[in-house]
């Protein structure tokens, strides 16, 4: 080592190369320290050493101060090293947790990578998908106006064929009206049978004949003056014929049996219930209802089975409706009371009591035969269709007929006929059904009539007359 005293000084100091080549090889934390140190100690060499060979006290203590300072440098050097050290270590451990933190964060940004990779595909499938939803949609849209348009179409068409189901729903139920109308107007149905109506004919002349004959318990020979008998005669002749008033007649004369007068009231009150049952309207009178047969009869001739059938129904129908039965029945029932009192008050003979009103039941059975007649009116004339029931009632000098009469009376083999005798009716003694119905082939009427006799009429021929005639010539005692 060089000194020189009184100048400047240069120092050449190994150490220094050496400190120097170790303080670089810090790091730039510590250089600046190391830097300083250098300096500082480059300036004291220059200071106290110089180049003389001898050393004075100031200089040896400014050495001592400098090897002091030197001292004091190496120990700051010490502890510049240790903080070095310490500051290396802290930097290893900074650069120990950077790594940490940046293997984390790579760690992290891989997974975020991932992440947005998986997103990104996510969004591209999704892109995709929404693409593919949006041309669906289109097609999907264009489809919705094609069936928009065939909908529309098919409602146009649906209308039209809405309208014509109705118009075929309107027409049919007219023409189902009118089908229900015609086979209610065209029914051949009978609510009746043959047989039921039989019965009912029966049992009216059955009744007729009891009343008849319970006349007798009621009357009694006429005494005193004779009375006018002219308004009888012809209400009499005109129901019977002048055959009956001759026989009453002879009755009257001889005061003697009152059979006969019994079978003209019988014969009277048969005729009367036949011209109820068989009337088109029993209130009206005898030319109304002729006129109502005579169409009638032309209709009948004209038309078909049912169509000339359901206009006697409906015509019998509604005549009824125009009188109540009960004032109907009771009409008709004085008009015969007031037959019956002719016919007696002509046999000579008079009710007790004094008026047939009055007789006990009398009057009742009368009314219960004329409403049974006008039941039989109402079930031959409206409730048959298949055919007409015609009541078989000969009048007085009819000739007899074997298929649609029969003799009541016959002559016994003792007794003699009288020629043209037993070929005349005498007096109808009970009513007789018919039927008369148009012959069919297949479906079709052929226009020809078929005559049924169902029950054949009772009738007394002028063979009975002349048995009646003798017995009342014969007897002299009155009765």
């Amino acid at each position: 080592m060089e000194i020189r005293r009184g100048g400047s000084m240069n120092i050449e100091n190994p150490l220094l190369p050496a400190l120097t080549a170790e303080l670089s090889s810090y790091s730039s934390l510590s250089s600046l320290i190391m830097l300083y140190i250098l300096r500082l100690l480059q300036k004291l060499f220059q200071m106290f050493f110089t180049p003389d060979t001898g050393l004075d006290e100031d200089e040896e203590s400014r050495l001592s101060d400098a090897q002091g300072v030197i001292s004091r440098l190496r120990a700051e050097k010490e502890r510049a090293i240790e903080a070095v050290r310490d500051g290396r270590k802290r930097i290893a451990e900074l650069e120990e947790a950077i790594r940490g933190r940046n293997m984390k964060a790579e760690e992290e940004l891989s997974a975020a990578w991932l992440r947005e990779k998986e997103e990104n595909e996510m969004a591209e499938r999704y892109r995709k998908e929404r693409e593919d939803a949006t041309a669906e949609a289109a097609s999907l849209k264009s489809h919705i106006e094609e069936f928009r348009r065939r909908e529309e179409e098919h409602r146009r068409d649906a209308g039209a064929l809405q309208q014509q189901i109705e118009q075929q729903s309107e027409l049919l139920q007219i023409r189902g009206a009118e089908l229900r109308d015609a086979i209610a107007y065209l029914a051949k149905d009978d609510s009746v049978s043959c047989t039921g109506i039989i019965g009912m004919l029966d049992y009216l002349n059955s009744e007729i004949f009891q009343v008849c004959a319970q006349i007798e318990d009621i009357w009694k020979i006429a005494q005193g003056d004779s009375v006018d008998l002219s308004g009888a005669v012809d209400d009499l002749q005109n129901c019977l014929g002048p055959t009956a008033v001759d026989v009453l007649g002879a009755i009257r004369a001889h005061h003697c049996d009152e059979h006969g007068a019994q079978m003209v009231l019988q014969a009277s009150l048969l005729q009367a219930a036949g011209e109820i049952i068989m009337a088109w309207a029993p209130s009206m009178n005898a030319t109304e209802n002729q006129f109502v047969r005579q169409l009638y009869e032309r209709i009948y001739v004209s038309e078909p089975q049912a169509v000339s059938a359901k206009w006697r129904a409906l015509t019998k129908r509604y005549v009824k409706d125009c009188h109540t039965t009960l004032d109907l029945s009771q009409s008709i029932t004085s008009r015969i009371i007031h037959i019956v009192e002719d016919i007696l008050e002509l046999a000579g003979l008079t009710v007790v009591p004094q008026h047939v009103p009055e007789s006990s039941g009398f009057v009742e059975k009368l009314h219960a035969i004329v409403c049974h007649c006008i039941k039989l009116r109402e079930t031959i004339g409206e409730q048959v269709l298949s055919r007409d029931y015609r009541l078989i009632r000969p009048t007085c000098d009819e000739a007899f007929d074997v298929e649609t009469m029969e003799d009541s009376d016959p002559p016994n083999d003792t007794q003699q006929e009288q020629p043209g005798g037993r070929d005349r009716v005498l007096f109808l003694t009970g009513l007789g059904l018919e039927s008369y119905e148009k012959k069919r082939e297949g479906d079709l009427e052929v226009g020809a009539i078929e005559r049924t006799v169902h029950l054949k009429s009772k009738v007394v021929t002028h063979a009975t007359l002349q048995d009646l005639t003798t017995v009342v010539e014969g007897r002299t005692t009155p009765r």
